[in-house]
């Protein structure tokens, strides 16, 4: 059965969001926008609350989906992800920073779970 979404679609999909985080951060920081730094944090918080989730070992696929596809330099998308949780420990948002790592090791390790179940 094919996956629900292809590796082009899940290559836009993650190089569009780490890109939208950077630039809010960016916009937040540098800009002094309030505003953005309020979009930010409740992109963050809610990506961190779903990285605990996809921790669980209850959340997966149903056995007969593929396991989704990783995108083109998902290694970059990752490292940009976790240079932006250093960011944010740096310019003084801990938890945030933490709820951001937490959002990319949920998100990693449910694909890992989804592949070692596909392949047996």
């Amino acid at each position: 059965m094919p996956s629900c979404i292809s590796r082009r679609l899940a290559t836009v999909i993650d190089w569009a969001g780490i890109g939208a985080e950077c630039a809010l951060l960016l916009v937040w920081k540098v800009g002094d926008v309030p505003g953005a730094g309020n979009v930010l944090s409740a992109w963050i918080v809610v990506s961190g609350v779903f990285g605990v989730g996809m921790l669980l070992p209850a959340v997966q696929l149903r056995p007969e989906d593929r396991p989704l596809p990783y995108a083109y330099g998902w290694r970059y998308v990752r490292a940009f992800g976790i240079a932006l949780a250093v960011a944010l420990i740096w310019c003084g948002h801990g938890l945030l920073g933490f709820m951001c790592v937490l959002g990319e090791v949920g998100v990693e390790a449910l694909r890992r779970r989804e592949r070692e179940a596909w392949h047996g």
